[in-house]
């Protein structure tokens, strides 16, 4: 393709939009496809079909009535991206789990899975992999890296790359960098670190990602030793555009350019704007700064057109290479839809997934569970359907297996269950107790289903306490 030629004919406002990502919540009402607009940033049903990229829809119906809205373009369409984590609609586990099973094939043949389901959905583009390293287990964004290993992390990621390949979309390595170094283990916090814990611990993984050739980096939210990253030039341009080579998109994170203002490193968005696209920051996610200040920023001389259209190079080539010039709709497949999503084939992947994750702390005899033995469940997990973890993507509660439907399905057993109390990390009504202590008394093993649930661990859910909620540990002593 002719890029020069493309960029040539576009205005400052149109080079702009092709830097800028919208949430398709902000763009489109999709149940008739109206367009609604982003006034804040001057985007309207005029000049909408300009942005490069929306980010979060809900799948294959969605995806078609955004390709087919009044002002979808056919000569430059819009990627269409969504958070992939650990799965699409059939969900395996959560990423920590699959690098505590230090099996590499398995996590390439996960993300396939998840790729291949995401692709005939209409997803041209999966923020994943996560591979920060993250050492502070209050930090609430653990669960979605493969662990504290460096070397770990960069080869799951290298895993997980291969994987979406294969299913047939590109992906975007994140959070570049340090972001699991949060102070505290507090979410979003800023991070201050030596040269040397740096370079031998905290980038390893991202630099040994780009071994795979992944499209896309994405900037995290943190300070980095006093410098937010998405105005860190001596990581963004001297490291990784200019030692490293990287020539893909880099993005930021959600709301990510503001964060700066939070930070207290850019008094306004106009210089949040400034500052990220002398970084050559790509695409701006969500909050349109580079829609309304970018072409300004030009006009005044802070900014050159030669690095607006450097970016907007990379923009257009990532739509080459996802292959959005020959078909805009690329990849969506209602037949593959209907017979592959959640389908026994994988349901099988996610099972051997989930098996090989489980952990055995200790045994001492009580397992296997004899024939004859009186045994009974207790615990909020006992019969809870709410198992998928954070960042579940199209997963649905109603499709996983308790505890209690697993033992029925294997045994043709009803078994005698009681809650005993909620799973949430503040609750404290105990009236389940004494139902549940009279329930145990009567049996010969106990299998109490404690846990932590998904919505109490995750981005902006960091915990002081890492532990089960105290009416939980109350329940775990009586018995």
């Amino acid at each position: 393709m002719d890029y020069d030629k493309m960029i040539a004919g576009m205005s400052l406002e149109e080079k702009a939009l092709q830097l800028s990502q919208a949430g398709v919540a902000d763009i489109i009402q999709v149940e008739n496809a109206a367009v609604v607009g982003i006034p804040h940033a001057g985007v309207d049903g005029e000049n909408i079909g300009d942005l490069g990229s929306v980010n979060n829809f809900g799948g294959i119906e969605e995806a078609k009535r955004i390709r087919s809205a009044s002002f979808a373009r056919k000569d430059n369409p819009l990627i269409l991206m969504e958070d992939v984590i650990h799965g699409f609609r059939t969900v395996y586990p959560i990423n920590v789990a699959i690098g505590g099973t230090f099996d590499l094939d398995l996590a390439e043949e996960c993300a396939e899975l998840a790729a291949i389901e995401a692709r005939a959905n209409g997803v041209n583009v999966t923020i994943a992999p996560m591979v920060d390293l993250s050492r502070d287990a209050r930090w609430g964004r653990v669960g979605e890296s493969t662990g504290e290993d460096p070397y770990l992390n960069g080869q799951m990621g290298r895993a997980f790359i291969r994987g979406f390949h294969k299913g047939g979309i590109a992906c975007c390595v994140k959070h570049f960098a340090a972001y699991g170094a949060a102070e505290a283990g507090r979410d979003y916090n800023t991070t201050d670190i030596s040269d040397h814990t740096l370079k031998e611990y905290y980038l390893k993984s991202y630099l040994e990602c780009l071994k795979e050739n992944p499209e896309l980096l994405m900037t995290s939210f943190n300070l980095l030793n006093g410098i937010p990253v998405n105005g860190h030039r001596e990581l963004l341009v001297e490291l990784l555009r200019e030692q490293e080579k990287f020539d893909g998109v880099l993005i930021s994170d959600w709301g990510g350019f503001a964060e700066m203002t939070a930070h207290g490193y850019a008094a306004d968005l106009k210089e949040c704007a400034c500052i990220a696209a002398n970084n050559e920051v790509d695409i701006d996610m969500p909050v349109l700064v580079y829609a309304k200040y970018l072409p300004t920023l030009v006009r005044e001389g802070k900014v050159s057109e030669e690095t607006v259209n450097r970016m907007v190079r990379r923009v257009l080539r990532l739509k080459e290479k996802l292959g959005l010039y020959e078909n805009a709709s690329i990849g969506i497949d209602e037949e593959k839809n209907r017979t592959y999503c959640l389908s026994l084939d994988a349901r099988d992947i996610v099972r051997k997934a989930a098996e090989d994750a489980c952990v055995l702390l200790k045994n001492d005899g009580a397992l296997p569970l004899q024939a004859d033995e009186k045994v009974c469940l207790i615990g909020p997990f006992a019969r809870s359907k709410d198992i998928l973890g954070a960042w579940s993507c199209l997963g649905k509660a109603e499709d996983t297996v308790s505890v209690y439907d697993g033992i029925w399905r294997l045994t043709g057993k009803c078994v005698p269950t009681a809650s005993a109390c909620s799973e949430r990390l503040f609750d404290d009504d105990d009236s389940g107790f004494a139902e549940a202590l009279r329930l145990a008394r009567k049996s010969d093993t106990v299998i109490v289903c404690l846990g932590e649930h998904c919505d109490d661990s995750g981005e902006s859910r960091s915990r002081a306490d890492i532990v089960l909620s105290p009416l939980q540990m109350c329940l775990l002593r009586k018995l």
